[in-house]
């Protein structure tokens, strides 16, 4: 089902790339978005787009789920991420003007906004703040990808959640990780259910590998968690 003009300005404020805009840059950021935005309404399994498809919209979960994934050539699926309600997907395609590197598929009922592409590189033209914000969001989205692809050729649950404890620890060279996240965000980043990633932290606790806090997690033996990995 498609229903023209649904972007409100309510979803928009909700959206991770809106935190970091103006109140007046976010108002002149809808008006551009809004006048051709439409939404539609999957069921669960329905394809949204297909691999090598052109991403000629970004679109932005109202609510449900969207999964991302892509096979090897021996027909194993790989699991990139899941869009889950506000994320915004095709951010570095628009940008870029390329084709989409995956499927995405409904993971569950799910209504999506549609933006389209001369709307969103409208916006960036005409409004610099908007542009710087668009340009930081791509690039960290870029540095997510390269770290999903490697996340996803990782079989079992811990050691999806040491090689990116092990990412975090490189990225910084500091044993302390401080919690910027909710499980359920992390479970979708991860590609886990909340209770596997609860039970695989405990888990890793109670061995001594790391420790855990409401506002950090703590690598207290490295050469252990590298094994996982």
């Amino acid at each position: 089902m498609v229903v023209a003009n649904m972007l409100t300005i309510d979803l928009l404020k909700r959206t991770d790339l809106s935190q970091s805009l103006s109140p007046e840059c976010l108002d002149a950021v809808y008006s551009i978005f809004a006048k051709k935005s439409f939404s539609r309404t999957f069921e669960p399994g329905e394809i949204l787009i297909r691999k090598g498809d052109p991403f000629n919209y970004l679109l932005i979960v109202e609510s449900g789920l969207i999964k991302s994934f892509d096979y090897t050539t021996r027909g194993e699926l790989i699991f990139f991420y899941y869009f889950s309600q506000y994320h915004i997907a095709g951010l570095v395609s628009c940008t870029l003007g390329s084709n989409a590197s995956s499927d995405y598929v409904a993971n569950q009922k799910t209504t999506i906004t549609y933006i389209p592409r001369e709307s969103y590189l409208s916006a960036c033209r005409l409004l610099p703040e908007f542009q710087g914000a668009v340009l930081k969001r791509v690039c960290k989205n870029a540095e997510r990808q390269i770290e999903i692809s490697i996340l996803s050729r990782c079989k079992y649950a811990k050691d999806r959640l040491c090689l990116w404890l092990f990412h975090q620890y490189t990225n910084t060279r500091a044993i302390s990780i401080p919690i910027e996240f909710t499980i359920e965000s992390l479970s979708n980043y991860l590609g886990l259910t909340r209770t596997c990633l609860s039970k695989e932290l405990h888990t890793l606790e109670a061995e001594g590998v790391i420790s855990l806090s409401r506002k950090e997690i703590q690598i207290k033996d490295l050469e252990t968690l590298k094994k996982y990995i």
